[in-house]
């Protein structure tokens, strides 16, 4: 009654025009891992996604947002943005490549 009109007719539509656009890939992590750190793992992030990182001490979290944004090195894995594979050598190499902000 607020809105006007029926919340599931707003939402459905709007998210109708943003399903392709959240489908498609802008960044992969594929088997990064560091011996005596944290296993290998992969994650996949989309267009439109918010990613958030949750866990008890020592499970894993902060390495893992290390790798993703390029302040620790990988031992093995493949890190991809837009389709093309990069190397994350740093903090400042994650953020040219827009890690923290992909569209």
């Amino acid at each position: 009654m607020m809105l006007g009109r029926e919340l599931a007719e707003t939402t459905s539509k709007r998210a109708a025009s943003r399903s392709h656009e959240m489908r498609s890939e802008c960044a992969s992590f594929a088997h990064i891992g560091k011996a005596r750190t944290i296993a290998p793992f992969d994650l996949t992030l989309h267009h439109g996604e918010v990613i958030g990182l949750a866990g008890l001490l020592g499970s894993g979290r902060t390495e893992t947002a290390r790798f993703v944004f390029g302040a620790e090195r990988v031992d093995n894995g493949e890190v991809k943005v837009e389709g093309r594979v990069v190397r994350l050598h740093s903090p400042r190499d994650a953020v040219s490549r827009r890690a923290g902000a992909m569209p």
